[in-house]
């Protein structure tokens, strides 16, 4: 009887399989665990691959947004200089009476910030090499801040303008009418301080305007292509593309800078030389001019 219970447990135990480490633990662990790494891998990576389309996109978006206020703040700029480019002289006080008062001014600020363009700030080791004005976010908020500046210029102008027209017309016209009358009567009519501010807001509005139609202008020419590396393109394909304006030669003359002053009648009035005038109303952004 013992035999034949021992010949049962032979039996038995002659069916177990050899233990094998990999396939009875290892496995049975490591592919789920495997599972879940991949699966979180994957979805690691799917969420931060649309964060950088997301922000990718964004600079799409900020290219944009800034080349439409560029074109619009200078469309704005042209429509001013339409009033009196035509008809600008080198004479002091027909420039003067050249630039109306633009009674239905409404002054239009840009109000948004640059900000959202640090991306196209080059590397700190490549800012030397690679400096471009188009690529300065700090020089676009300096030009934002001399438009909105000719704004507040314009609107002091049109009410200084007023006041010395309404000055000259009670000395020289008995009905209000237009009337001419010369270099020293507006002198005598308006005093030398009030002559001297009015001369001077509209040369400044003048210059700073022309200034700024040329920095407007530059942005709107080299901005999409400066910036255009700085965008993975694969990340935003079949998104919105890039602003692309067409050639400003077509803008024609109000494109060019105005008719420079000759400052020789001024002399007198200013107790200063031709050459200290003309450095006091030389270009801001372009000196040499």
């Amino acid at each position: 009887m013992n035999g034949e219970i021992k010949d049962i447990v032979d039996a038995i135990n002659n069916l177990r399989q050899p233990s094998d480490v990999l396939k009875d633990y290892v496995i049975p662990i490591g592919v789920p665990f495997f599972s879940s790494l991949v699966g979180w891998m994957a979805g690691y990576w799917s969420f931060h691959y649309q964060e950088y389309v997301h922000m990718e996109r964004g600079k799409v978006d900020a290219v944009n947004k800034w080349m439409i206020l560029m074109l619009e703040a200078r469309t704005e700029l042209f429509s001013i200089k339409s009033n009196y480019y035509e008809s600008l002289t080198d004479e002091p006080v027909q420039r003067m009476n050249a630039f109306p008062q633009l009674l239905a001014f409404k002054p239009k600020y840009i109000t948004a910030a640059a900000v959202d363009l640090f991306f196209i700030v080059p590397k700190r080791e490549k800012v030397l090499n690679e400096y471009s004005k188009i690529l300065d976010p700090l020089w676009l908020s300096h030009v934002i801040s001399n438009y909105n500046l000719l704004q507040d210029l314009i609107i002091e102008r049109n009410r200084v303008d007023g006041e010395v027209r309404s000055i000259i017309l009670n000395d020289y016209s008995a009905n209000g009418a237009a009337v001419y009358v010369s270099f020293d009567e507006i002198l005598s009519s308006v005093g030398r301080k009030n002559f001297i501010h009015l001369f001077e807001l509209t040369e400044r509005v003048i210059i700073l305007l022309d200034d700024l139609i040329e920095e407007f202008s530059d942005y709107i020419k080299y901005f999409p292509q400066k910036v255009a590396n700085k965008i993975n393109k694969k990340a935003v394909k079949g998104y919105a593309g890039m602003l692309i304006p067409s050639d400003d030669m077509r803008m024609g003359k109000i494109n060019m800078r105005s008719t420079k002053c000759n400052y020789a009648p001024l002399v007198g009035v200013y107790g200063m030389s031709v050459e200290d005038l003309n450095s006091k109303f030389k270009s801001y952004y372009n000196p040499d001019i």
